[in-house]
Parts: C-alpha cells; structure tokens; sequence
C-alpha cells in the first residue's frame, strides 16, 4: 500500500509536467484519444520495467533469506517456479494501473489553449475518486494473494485505520507547529522550515506516516525479538520449573526419589499421566471434520494426556462449576479447549483410554496458568474413574545449572525416561526467534524504503512550488546556506516525528501483546525511541535530499522567468 501512495503521487507529478508539452500537441491536431493512448503506453512501459526490476529483486532477496534461515530449512529447496514472477509483474501492472488511471485519464483532457496561457487552470480529477479506485483494486490484490476474503478485509481495514489514526495525530501536530512557527520571530530559517511543513499539510501527513509504519514495523519486530522473551523469562520464580522427566514408570518411583534425596533437590511432584482421546460428548460422536478450525480439528483427532487428582493444582483455579468428587465419575475441562470442542458444564464425556471406554460428567471448567511452568492438563478426571488404568508419571522441577549432570544421571539409571531440557529450549527458540527475526526485519526494511520513496515522491512532487518560493526568498536576500539550513530543518522535523510516532506505536502494540497475551509487564527503555528518531531522520534525510537539491541549486531568475 506505501508504494501504491508513491504510484499515485508519481503520477500526480507527471500529469502536471506534463499538460504543457500535451496542450502543444492538443493543439497540433492530436485527440483525446491519441492521448490517453500515447500516455497509457508509456505508463504501462515504466510499470512493466519497474515490476520486472522487482522480480529481479525478489528473486536476489529470496537467497539472501536462505542465508538468514540455513539453520531452520531443509537443506535442499524446490526450484524456483515462474509462478511468483508473474504474480509480481501482474501485481506491479495492477497497481500501476489502480492509482494512475485517473491522473492519466485526466491528462487526456488537458485543451489546447492551455498551450498559449500557461496560468489556464485544468479542471483537476476529485482525489476521492482516484483514491477510491485504488483502494479497491489494493483490496482486489489482497483478496488474490491471501486467498482469504476474512484475512483480506481485516488487513485492508487495519491498514487503513492504522493511516487514519497516524494522519490524525500527525494533522494535530501540525497544528501545534502552525503555532510555534509565529513565535519564532527571531529564528527566520527554522520559520521558513515549519511554513513548508504546515503550508504543504496534506503532503507532510503522508510522507509522516508512510516513514511511520516503515520505521514501525522494524522496531516492534526488536522489541519481539529481544525485550518480549527477555520480559518474560524474568518474570519467572527464580525456582520455576526448567526440566521435565516424563514416561516414568510406577515402579521406578521409589529410586527416582531417592536420587533427588540423594541430589539435594528434595522430593518430586508426580503426576500421573494416562493417554485418551475425546471420541463422545454428550450423546453425539466426535467428529473433527465437523468443527470449522483447523487447530480444533487437530485437537479432535489426537490424543489427550489425561491426568487423576484429588486436588486443584495452584497454577489452576476454576471458572465455572465446582471440583472433582474423587470417588464419583467427573472430569475438569481447561475453559479454552473446552469452548474450542464445544463441551460445556454438566455434559457426559467420553474418551478412549486404550481401547476402554471411559465416561465422566464435566462438572467445572479450569483458567490454567500455562507459563507456571508447572504440570498442567487440559482434563483432569476424578481417581475413581483412572486409578486403575494403565499410566505413566510425569514432573517438573527446577535444577540448578551447576547441577546440569543430574539429568545425564537419570538417564543412565532409567533410559526410558526422557528429559525436557526446559532452559535449553529456551536457548534454542531464542536463536530461532533471532534468525527469523533478522530475516523478517531485513524484508520489512523495503516497506520503510517504500516510506523513503513517498517522502522523496511527495518532494518532487511540490518541487515547481519549492522552487518558487525559494526564488522569492534569494530575491528578498536571502542566502543558500540559509536555504540549506531550512531545508536540514524540514527534514530532520519529519525525522523525528516519524521516528517518535513510529515508536510509540511500536511500544504500545508490544505492551498489549505483552498484558494480553503473556501477562506480563514489559519494561522498553529509551533505547526504542532513541532508535526510532535516528532511523526517522536518516530515512527523511535519504528521501529527501536528492529530491530537494534542485530548489536550492536551481538560479532563481530563470524560475521566476519561467512563472511569468
């Protein structure tokens, strides 16, 4: 969608160079007809090469993230099918076509007059319309690619109001530098920097946001990427649980006691751990093509790891209903995985434990604290209706690293015992989240190119009018280091404002996973927004001083010649 913004003020740009040299050849003979042909062309040819650029660009990006992830994919990758270069240059094409049409469309009807009287204003196309016809055909693309209209339209609709909320809090800081901009009497450049800001307020709210969700995107992604985990792990009891011993057998017990004794790690917490899997609720069968999601499904198909207890675990507590009676036939549910299959207080359940039916009545449903770390189980039945079935135990326990050996210990006593090696999953899933991180940010820095090129866009975009003005300043005395400095101004403005935007958004889109989904406090620092504001004005800066050079190196005679 940014670059789409950057299509449709390319073409914006071009239509208004352009009416000049078509009015001459309005003029000449030619008709509306030739016209829109003659420019339809040439808008089809720069698609066309820009799109074949990008193919080019994905096919090259497509090996640097086979470097990134050598350690998470298969060695071996199918061949490279001609199916997403097609899909790139019909998308490139699309877009081209969706946010030039009408700017091309109007080109056509620039009249011949206009040649003879420059000043001649051109009825201008309703920006509504031409924004409109983009975003539907955005939306049609979003359709194509993810196959998903409820995909589709929830990303289409976040983007959208994600812009919206940027462009509001941009248009109100605007605002409020429409009004420090008359206070500095005596700063005349860092004046002449805000008036091109607030004078150009439309431009300035879209090169702003579109730096934003670039910048954005890339620091949420560090944030995820370090102080989420990192959060997390602190937030864990110093004595949490990091290993599992799990397919203990009942015998085996009374010695694996003793070597914790032995160990100095105290007494274990077994668990007893039978297997089962959901075939009756109430007095229907269970069908896991019947349930709409895939992970329900799933669910329905496999086995449970059912467990019997006489009491509530502590990282438990129930939502509804009351606990098991030990000696009466009755099942817990965890509230989730209940609603998720569809089972409710009071239903009969019945589950397959080793070609044995076994029915029990729900009579509670459990909230379960699943990053205890402790041993947790999405039902949990009463010991009358389990005790005598075949089982295997299971438990958790905090070693501390110095005592690493312990596990290699068990394991050569009992080897059907398998470990968990919590702390080293960890270890493990933070590489994986580094390098998937790294691959992710290093696609996500073309979205903030993306933003770079609407910055720079918008630039050439109000260049004639930059021009102009700054003509008329070096008339009225002013110098080119002046103009330097004014224009240094403007853009480091846009910097840090995109940058502070982009990481208050990113900031508060981790807290909100952070409270949400991991329940945790997540602590950020100053370093996000430090990075934001650099990145923000090394981005205006890229964008911005090429587009510029022209207003100050241009000689202000020949552009005030030129107006008149």
């Amino acid at each position: 969608m940014i670059a789409s913004v950057a299509i449709a003020l390319a073409a914006r740009r071009f239509s208004a160079r352009h009416q000049d040299g078509l009015a001459v050849m309005r003029s000449l003979g030619a008709t509306q007809g030739t016209i829109l042909k003659l420019v339809a062309i040439e808008f089809m040819l720069i698609a066309t090469f820009a799109s074949i650029a990008g193919v080019v660009l994905g096919l090259a990006l497509h090996y640097v993230l086979m470097y990134f992830l050598a350690g998470l994919i298969p060695a071996t990758l199918p061949a490279v099918s001609w199916a997403p270069g097609v899909a790139g240059l019909v998308t490139g094409w699309v877009l081209a076509f969706g946010f030039s049409v009408i700017p091309v469309m109007h080109l056509s009807r620039v009249p011949p007059l206009k040649a003879l009287r420059r000043e001649l204003d051109v009825a201008a196309s309703r920006p509504w319309i031409a924004i409109g016809v983009g975003i539907v055909i955005w939306v049609g693309l979003l359709l194509l690619h993810t196959g998903n209209t409820t995909l589709a339209l929830i990303s289409a609709a976040g983007f959208i109001g994600a812009m919206l909320v940027c462009a509001a809090i941009t248009w109100t800081i605007l605002r409020l530098l429409a009004q420090l901009r008359h206070r500095l009497v005596s700063r005349p450049v860092l004046r002449f920097a805000l008036a091109g800001l607030v004078n150009r307020r439309g431009m300035t709210v879209v090169q702003i946001c579109a730096l934003t969700l670039g910048i954005m995107i890339i620091l949420l992604l560090g944030l995820l990427r370090t102080d989420l985990l990192a959060a997390w792990q602190n937030n864990l009891p110093p004595d949490a649980p990091n290993r599992f011993l799990i397919n203990i057998q009942q015998d085996q017990k009374p010695a694996l006691g003793q070597m914790f004794a032995k160990a100095g790690l105290g007494q274990p917490l077994l668990d007893p751990m039978v297997r089962g899997r959901l075939v009756r609720i109430g007095d229907k069968d269970v069908d896991p093509s019947a349930y709409e999601s895939e992970r329900t499904q799933r669910l329905a198909e496999r086995e449970f790891n059912l467990s019997w207890l006489s009491q509530l675990p502590p990282s438990n507590r129930i939502a509804s209903g009351r606990w098991l009676d030990p000696n009466a036939a009755e099942v817990s549910f965890e509230d989730d995985i209940a609603g998720q299959l569809g089972v409710k207080l009071n239903d009969q359940v019945t589950f397959d434990v080793a070609g044995e039916l076994v029915t029990a009545r729900v009579t509670s449903l459990r909230t379960v604290k699943w990053d205890s770390m402790q041993v947790n189980f999405f039902a949990i039945l009463s010991p009358a209706v389990l005790q005598d079935k075949p089982a295997t135990w299971i438990t958790a326990f905090h070693l501390p690293e110095q005592q690493a050996a312990f596990t290699q210990d068990v394991v050569s006593q009992f080897p059907n015992i398998t470990v968990f090696d919590v702390s080293g999953i960890l270890r493990q899933l933070q590489t994986i989240l580094d390098s998937v991180a790294a691959a992710v940010q290093f696609l996500f820095v073309f979205t903030l190119a993306a933003g770079v090129v609407v910055l720079s866009t918008a630039f050439l975009s109000t260049q004639d009018e930059r021009m102009y003005e700054a003509s008329l300043l070096r008339a009225m005395g002013a110098t080119s280091r002046q103009l330097d400095q004014a224009q240094r101004s403007e853009l480091i403005v846009i910097g840090v404002v995109s940058g502070t935007l982009a990481a208050a958004f990113a900031i508060l889109i981790a807290q909100l996973l952070a409270v949400q989904v991991f329940d945790i406090t997540l602590r950020t620092g100053i370093m996000p927004w430090i990075s934001g504001i650099i990145l923000g004005i090394i981005a205006s800066w890229a964008g911005g001083k090429m587009a510029l050079r022209a207003v100050k190196n241009t000689p202000p005679l020949l552009i005030l010649r030129s107006a008149d």
